[in-house]
């Protein structure tokens, strides 16, 4: 299924995310950009003027109702090349920051603790030092605390 793009009504957009012109004769599907932040989007041009719209927003307002008029769009698998209307849904910016979270898809690694850092694939926070050109893994942990713990601990016995 398609749908004109509203304000934009020589493009259409599928339910799996792609964005057809109507501008000339054959259609044409669209080839989408990736921008820095992995979205991808495409151009759509009006009265000569062109705009850059996400893909992912195109599809949300025009197959996935908004009820609760929500700013933001989730990719509900956190892939952001999924742009299908299934794998989206509207959003505040509280509740994707969780997602991310929770799915390990968004780097929270930010200790001042020298060694400690957020592993996104574990979803754990991960202590391990550089040592004569090797790095030595001392292990995973649940919470920021405990890996600072354990880093300043290894720390105090390298000193020492």
């Amino acid at each position: 299924m398609q749908k004109r793009i509203k304000g934009y009504e020589d493009y259409a957009v599928t339910e799996d995310g792609n964005i057809i012109s109507y501008k000339e004769n054959t259609p044409l599907v669209l080839s989408p950009c990736k921008d820095l932040g992995g979205y991808y989007s495409v151009q759509l041009c009006k009265n000569g003027n062109i705009k850059r719209r996400l893909i992912h927003r195109l599809v949300a307002e025009s197959f996935i109702k908004n009820p609760n008029n929500l700013p933001e769009i989730n990719h509900k698998d956190g892939d952001k090349s999924n742009n299908s209307k299934n794998n989206l849904e509207w959003s505040n910016r509280f509740l994707n920051e969780q997602h991310a979270y929770d799915f390990g898809l968004k780097d929270y690694g930010r200790s001042s603790v020298r060694g400690v850092t957020w592993s996104s694939t574990r979803n754990k926070w991960v202590v391990r030092f550089m040592n004569k050109g090797v790095r030595k893994f001392y292990g995973y942990f649940e919470n920021k605390i405990d890996a600072e713990n354990k880093a300043k601990s290894v720390m105090g016995e390298n000193n020492g």
